[in-house]
């Protein structure tokens, strides 16, 4: 379509009658209303002159407006400016004219255009007011621009800029549709505002276009024009360039999701409160009671000071004097302490307060919440020990409480959010260099902050593990591997050896630069003493196995008395055999002699083979059949049983139903020998401290399963574990049996029940004596597994 085509589908559409003709005076186009208005036919290409004849026959005096026509086509100024006036026809209709250039690369001429008087006064008024509106749009912001559009949403005139990149002049874009202008996507979002106004109603909505190297973004206002009937003709335009506020927005949104991320990476619990109004809190907060966003906790909770535990020494939030005391403790250097309830674990728990007024806000105070619980429960250990490592337990005291004031001084000194946390913190770009750190960092990586700034991650690595780790720290930014910390031992670029605690996150926010978190913990000494205590668990459980050796060898001498009794018998057999002249007669005696001996050495072989396979740890954890564990230590203990006159009861699941553990099958079986020890001790103390009372001389054991647990339960008529001392009868050294027990058989069985199966071992006095209950989760393995 030509722009003349456009111009024509433009003139059909407004409502004033107009005639267009270019510089020639040769007549280009005139609408149906301007035909209708004058009642004359005037074709495309007739003259000036005979468009003015046509006129002239319909005017009173016609000499007048060809004077000032042609005055006004043959001056300098008609290239620039408008003429008005007032003609009067025959038929007495009063009309006003309006003519003004028209210029463009493919159009020249001239608009005339014609209104009734009825209108004139209000045309007089609009011209005023557009002579007045072109001369606001002249003096304001060169990056607002104002325009119109016909109902077929093409623009008409355009004042004014885009943005400072983006200018629309009139002439170009004259009678383009939306369509011309702007990129499907944008032209979609001025359709749908436009069929709104063209409904007679204003819209304002924010769009954006690419338009040569940049991306802009405008806030539009969109408005009807209306005609004397109030019927939508066009649509009046102004736009305005946000580009600069839209690129604010979003600076501000990633330095809030920054520091959110911050907060959220912190352990410890963060508020933000101003005059006891918790402003914001991270994530650590909103887990410990369990709430999804600060709303939900403040609808739940009310204000934090409430959720205070009262007790001496620890601040109390019965008033809002709280806030204020700690403030005041700071002040003086005194720590503040509150107990707060964990409803995840049950508990009670023990924060450090520190506080620090946030910078430019005045009123806002940053707190942080350090649980202190584990800290306060080793103090608690350090003052259960032994009398003879008093002395030690000064020094360590001392030592604790030096670092504790050092550590209190170091608090106070903390100045960011950023280095709240005593796990090292460092953001790196795409290609592992790190933009930022906190002092923990620096400590861990045991170099200063400003040599890390700028480095990649490898060159906190010894010299021959950087390429390795250049590369893994690569791929592990490309694919965001892993968000839960994981363990690893590097040798640092000082030789040092450390067991890191390593975790890698992106960092979510706008910016087209990709930016991960990385968080390391420095556990080297919690594994030192990890290990230590593993050492002694080890030498607790040998000297256990120990203990149950001398048992077990005191079983085997007590099962082999009698075979070598019947064997000593049945020598003494033979040589009278030998002896006697009827050696021939008594063949059959020897033949039978030689047989029983061989059962008894069978017997005793069978006996050490039992003891060889208890004796013989397990080295690998792996399911094994509870009931035959337990049938094998029956066996092994079957004659004590049977000479102390106590009978033992099982009962199986039924037939069919294999209940299996996982486990070492050997500590598994010491734990039961170690309860049924302990019963048939328990039984035969109670019998000789009641001479003729004939107690009852049993032992049950059950062996019952649930949908995942199953629980084994060992009841003896020992007449049970005293009542003062039962809650500590799993503690180590703790025995009933004076001189002649260890007081480690039972913290041992619940060490390996617990730590080594997942169980758990509890005791219970009943009726006639104790109640032993294992639980254990059942091992889902449907192979048919041997001990």
């Amino acid at each position: 379509m030509s722009r003349l085509q456009l111009l024509h589908a433009i003139l059909d559409n407004i409502p004033s009658a107009t005639l267009c003709f270019d510089a020639d005076g040769r007549v280009l186009y005139s609408n149906h209303t301007f035909q209708s208005l004058w009642g004359v036919d005037i074709v495309e290409g007739t003259s000036l002159d005979q468009s003015l004849a046509l006129l002239g026959s319909q005017l009173k005096e016609p000499n007048h407006l060809i004077e000032r026509l042609i005055g006004y086509l043959t001056s300098a100024e008609g290239e620039t400016t408008l003429l008005n006036g007032t003609l009067s026809l025959k038929n007495g209709k009063q009309l006003h004219y309006r003519l003004q250039p028209l210029e463009h690369s493919e159009i020249n001429g001239f608009l005339w255009i014609f209104e009734n008087t009825s209108a004139a006064p209000y045309q007089s008024t609009l011209t005023h007011s557009l002579e007045y509106f072109y001369s606001l749009m002249g003096s304001m912001n060169e990056l607002t621009c104002f325009y119109t559009l016909d109902i077929s949403q093409r623009f008409g005139s355009i004042f004014g800029r885009w943005s400072r990149t983006m200018h629309m002049d009139e002439a170009r874009y004259f009678a383009s549709s939306i369509w011309q202008v702007f990129p499907p996507e944008t032209a979609r979002i001025h359709e749908k505002a436009n069929m709104i106004v063209l409904q007679g109603k204003s819209i304002s909505f924010d769009w954006s276009v690419h338009w040569g190297n940049e991306y802009l973004w405008f806030r539009s206002v969109h408005a009807p024009l209306l005609n004397d009937q109030h019927e939508v003709t066009g649509i009046f335009g102004f736009s305005v360039d946000i580009t600069a506020q839209k690129k604010l927005e979003k600076e501000m949104r990633y330095q809030a999701e920054y520091t959110r991320n911050i907060l959220n990476f912190q352990a410890n619990m963060i508020l933000v409160i101003d005059e006891y109004t918790i402003k914001t809190c991270n994530r650590a907060f909103l887990d410990f009671f369990k709430c999804h966003n600060l709303d939900e906790f403040q609808q739940s909770h009310g204000s934090i000071g409430s959720k205070f535990v009262k007790q001496d020494g620890y601040l109390s939030g019965d008033s809002y004097r709280w806030l204020d005391k700690m403030l005041e403790n700071r002040s003086h250097g005194y720590e503040s302490k509150v107990i707060l309830y964990d409803i995840r674990r049950d508990e009670n728990r023990y924060f450090m307060l520190d506080s620090r007024f946030l910078p430019g806000s005045g009123r806002e105070i940053i707190i942080t919440f350090t649980d202190i619980t584990e800290l306060l429960e080793y103090h608690r250990l350090l003052e259960d020990l032994n009398s003879y490592l008093e002395a030690q337990v000064e020094k360590r005291t001392h030592r604790l409480q030096r670092t504790n004031s050092e550590l209190s001084k170091r608090e106070q000194l903390i100045s960011a959010i950023f280095d709240t946390s005593n796990i090292g913190i460092a953001v790196v770009n795409s290609k592992g260099v790190i933009q930022q750190c906190n002092e923990a960092f620096s400590r861990i990586a045991a170099m200063p902050i400003d040599e890390l700034i700028g480095r990649g991650m490898e060159h906190l690595t010894h010299e021959n593990l950087r390429d390795k780790i250049q590369h893994w720290c690569q791929r592990a930014l490309e694919e965001a591997a892993f968000h839960m910390p994981r363990e690893w031992t590097l040798q640092r670029h000082d030789n040092a050896t450390l067991n890191l605690l390593v975790s890698i996150a992106p960092l979510l926010n706008d910016d087209p630069v990709a930016s991960h978190v990385i968080t390391i913990s420095d556990i080297t000494q919690q594994r030192a003493i990890e290990n230590t205590a593993k050492h002694q668990e080890q030498m607790l459980i040998q000297q256990s196995k120990m203990a149950d050796m001398g048992e077990m060898i005191g079983v085997i001498a007590h099962q082999w008395t009698q075979p070598l009794n019947t064997i000593g018998l049945l020598a003494q057999n033979l040589q009278f055999y030998h002896q006697s002249d009827t050696l021939e007669e008594n063949n059959q005696r020897v033949h039978e002699s030689l047989e029983s001996i061989m059962n008894q050495v069978r017997f005793m072989a069978e006996t050490i083979d039992d003891f060889r396979d208890f004796l013989t740890p397990s080295k690998t954890k792996k399911p094994f059949a509870l009931d035959r564990a337990v049938e094998s230590i029956i066996k092994l203990l079957r004659p004590q049983f049977e000479q102390s006159e106590i009978q033992v009861e099982t009962h199986w699941p039924s037939q069919g139903t294999l209940l299996q553990g996982y486990g070492l099958p050997n500590e598994f079986k010491q734990v039961i020998l170690n309860i049924l020890v302990n019963a048939r001790d328990a039984i035969v103390n109670r019998r000789e401290q009641n001479p003729g009372s004939n107690p009852p001389s049993h032992i049950t054991i059950r062996l019952e399963n649930s949908e995942d647990h199953c629980e084994l339960l060992i009841a003896d008529s020992g007449g049970g574990i005293p009542e003062e001392i039962i809650e500590s009868i799993f503690e180590p050294y703790m025995t009933t049996k004076g001189e002649q027990g260890t007081g480690i058989g039972l913290y041992m069985s619940r060490v390996i029940i617990e730590k080594h199966m997942g169980g758990s071992l509890k005791v219970s006095n009943e009726k006639e004596g104790a109640s032993f209950v294992i639980s254990l989760p059942l091992h889902r393995n449907p192979a048919v597994i041997g001990l």
